[in-house]
């Protein structure tokens, strides 16, 4: 057995933390959960610092309360448009603030305000970071969500976890039992999921509960060890929702010195071997991709504290694929780099890429570690020590926990979210607004709680499930009866990240009376659908008109028409009584309008008959319309042909036209909406069916023409006015031309 193969079955590990205690790893080929010595961290407010060659550390009996602020980093909530009373949209913005919903159940909390959760002494600088207080305000605090630490154990008796049920596992690899000696496995529980209780420090997921698997009770601990804590938390069937690994390989003197940077953030190893595609201590990704497969638990790792610009095993492992250049952990390893807040700098290990596949010029490698490397305050962080007090420590040790609480926070939102989408989620929320940003030291950038829990990129209505392409939530939906408004004021929407969100839609629709005030402008047998045209002209008992639009922004032309025949043309004998046929196509209905999400009405065929009875200068006339309704479906899936009547009444005398009457009301006719309205725990979106019944009330109407005067016995200029019942009104003149 060669010395690199020996090594590669001892693989140790050293936790990745700056602690007085913390020893540096000085044999060739030890793993360390980072080196503490590569850096000084600044000293807390109010803690008594003691610094050292490996590291820093603070150890506080009482509270301490250290109020600060982070960099506030959000992502812009997308405009969309609603519909008013009118045809046009009116842009606004949607609101996604006290009114979201989502599919998680929230957490009661005790302030919806920001500000409430900043002012707690137990709100810290590694909260305000991330900005936690955006997520606590919502709600968010990763309750229902699993932690696994695997560490050093924990203090079981600290106040920061004594809550009922807090700790729901427990595993001892090393025979010493679960109570942490050394004080690195609780405090980095604690930064990840400490008690909000009002004293001491307070997690990033405050509700989440804890699966402590102790696997060293001293500095070093072994990658083997750290594979079958998981192996048997899995056989004895806990559900791990995201494992917190707190530790890196060493890397010895003379890997480094084989280390070349060939720029772009790629680096080469020409060990003997452990360089090409061998990864350091001949270690492979597969004890961690076999105990992830089959689960959607996610795996964050510290980077390692190392002063490189590359990362320490095994957070190598995230950027492994298969011969088929698939990852081997399914995208479900998140690498977590140290972000000094004071300096504004990485700490430790950055985001630089060791490349497996080199030809001398490129990196052929699928993935970079940069891809899945995401930041988190590490420096100066306080938290649970092993003995009820607290303590200082730095290093990607704390940044890593950071992060695992945040998976968790996720995990509450959506239940239904695969670990891979979690990942996505936090990697493509990340703050990059850092400091002469470069991916190939800060990565993804910086976790962002604030961004992470709002809608990413545009949010949408998808009609063919969660997954499904999506439409802008725009347009509106106008109806002349019934109310859709109630329907509509619980809608599921997607963002970019197939995540759900509910909104209330309502204010995109209204019951309006569609009919214009012009169609009330009415002589005596006029067909009343004819009026969707602008009216027709009668010759020998056949009426007929016709003309063209073109609509934009498509450019395409519609052809309005509308022809019929009355009894006129069938005999000579003059009867009080007309009885019309007519048949009408207009590319507006005056009984429905919609667009956007809800689809589009392309135009409406109406059939329909009357009948005039006119003895003497007194008229009466009343129809029925038939109304056929062509679309392209979107929420509005059908428009039922709708049936509607009228009535006019009046008197007429050459110059003078009297008259009152009922506009066309709907008495049968319904629009069928299908709504996505939930999403359930395996991320299926369900969609209901709802019936609108379109059944207006009487409007009744007065009008008036007056013809000033007729020229040649053709022309004609007439003035005229309407008045509906809804107090609208219109006063106007018009030429008109008889054949």
């Amino acid at each position: 057995m060669t010395r690199a193969t020996r090594l590669g079955m001892i693989a140790l590990f050293l936790f990745a933390s700056g602690c007085a205690s913390t020893p540096k790893s000085t044999s060739v080929g030890t793993e360390t959960y980072g080196t503490a010595g590569d850096y000084v961290p600044n000293p807390q407010p109010q803690s008594t610092t003691v610094s050292n060659n490996t590291g820093t550390t603070s150890t506080t009996t009482g509270t301490t309360t250290t109020t600060t602020t982070g960099t506030v980093s959000t992502i812009t909530t997308p405009t969309t448009t609603t519909g008013t009373t009118t045809s046009t949209n009116q842009v606004v913005t949607m609101d996604f603030g006290d009114a979201e919903q989502y599919l998680g159940t929230p957490t009661d909390m005790p302030s919806d305000q920001p500000d409430h959760y900043v002012n707690l002494p137990e709100f810290r600088q590694n909260n305000a970071d991330v900005n936690q207080d955006a997520s606590l305000a919502r709600g968010w605090t990763g309750k229902g969500s699993t932690i696994a630490i695997i560490d050093s154990g924990i203090d079981v008796d600290h106040v920061e976890f004594n809550s009922a049920g807090k700790i729901v596992y427990q595993l001892d690899r090393t025979g010493t039992g679960i109570q942490d000696s050394i004080g690195h496995g609780s405090h980095v529980a604690s930064i990840a999921a400490g008690e909000m209780d009002g004293s001491g420090t307070m997690g990033i997921a405050p509700d989440a509960n804890l699966a402590v698997m102790k696997i060293t009770d001293n500095w070093s601990a072994s990658s083997r060890e750290a594979i079958r804590a998981m192996k048997k938390a899995r056989e004895d069937g806990i559900d791990i929702t995201v494992y917190n690994l707190s530790a890196n390989t060493n890397y010895s003197g003379d890997y480094k010195d084989s280390i070349t940077y060939q720029g772009n953030g790629i680096y080469t190893s020409d060990h003997i071997h452990y360089g090409g595609s061998n990864y350091y201590n001949l270690e492979t990704p597969n004890g961690f991709a076999n105990q992830l497969a089959g689960t959607d638990s996610v795996l964050v790792v510290s980077a390692g504290n190392g002063s490189h610009g590359y990362v320490q095993n095994p957070a190598t492992f995230a950027s492994a694929t298969n011969s088929d250049g698939t990852l081997m952990l399914d995208g479900r390893m998140i690498i977590a780099g140290n972000w000094n807040t004071s300096t504004q700098m990485v700490e430790g290990a950055g985001a630089g890429h060791v490349c497996k596949d080199w030809n001398g010029v490129t990196c052929n490698d699928p993935y970079r570690t940069s891809d899945f490397y995401l930041l988190a305050p590490g420096m100066g962080v306080t938290g649970a020590n092993h003995d009820g007090t607290y303590r200082t420590m730095s290093g990607s040790s704390q940044a890593a926990p950071v992060i695992t609480g945040a998976v968790a926070v996720m995990h509450q939102m959506w239940p239904y979210m695969q670990g891979s989408d979690i990942v996505k989620v936090l990697l493509a929320t990340g703050d990059k607004q850092l400091p002469n940003y470069a991916e190939e030291t800060h990565g993804q950038g910086l976790l962002d709680l604030e961004a992470a829990t709002q809608p990413y990129g545009d949010i949408g209505i998808s009609y063919t499930g969660r997954t499904g392409t999506t439409v802008p939530v725009s347009g509106n939906l106008s109806i002349a009866g019934g109310d859709a408004s109630g329907s509509l004021s619980s809608i599921s929407v997607v963002d970019d990240l197939d995540r759900d969100y509910r909104i209330d839609a309502s204010g995109f629709s209204q019951t309006y009376d569609l009919i214009p005030l012009y169609h009330l402008d009415h002589q005596a047998g006029n067909a009343w659908s004819s009026k969707f045209v602008g009216g027709t002209q009668e010759i020998q008992g056949m009426h007929f008109a016709s003309y063209e639009t073109t609509r934009t922004p498509e450019g395409h032309s519609f052809t309005n028409m509308s022809v019929g025949v009355d009894s006129t043309m069938f005999g000579d004998t003059p009867s009080d009584w007309t009885h019309s046929i007519v048949m009408t196509q207009s590319e507006h209905s005056p009984f429905v309008s919609f667009n956007g999400m809800f689809g589009q009405v392309n135009h409406t065929t109406t059939y329909e008959i009357n009948t005039l009875y006119q003895p003497n200068d007194w008229y009466a006339q009343a129809g029925a319309m038939h109304s056929l309704t062509d679309m392209h479906s979107g929420l509005v899936q059908e428009v039922t042909p709708i049936t509607s009547v009228y009535a006019v009444a009046g008197w007429s005398r050459r110059d003078i036209n009297l008259y009152t009457g009922i506009k066309p009301m709907i008495v049968n006719g319904e629009l069928e909406l299908k709504l996505p309205t939930s999403v359930d725990y395996e991320g299926n979106m369900h969609y209901t069916n709802t019936s609108i019944e379109l059944d207006s009330d009487a409007i009744g109407f007065v009008g008036a023409q007056y013809t000033i005067g007729r020229f040649l016995d053709a022309h004609s200029l007439k003035m005229n006015g309407v008045l509906d019942s809804n107090n609208r009104y219109n006063v106007g003149a018009h030429y008109e031309f008889t054949f």
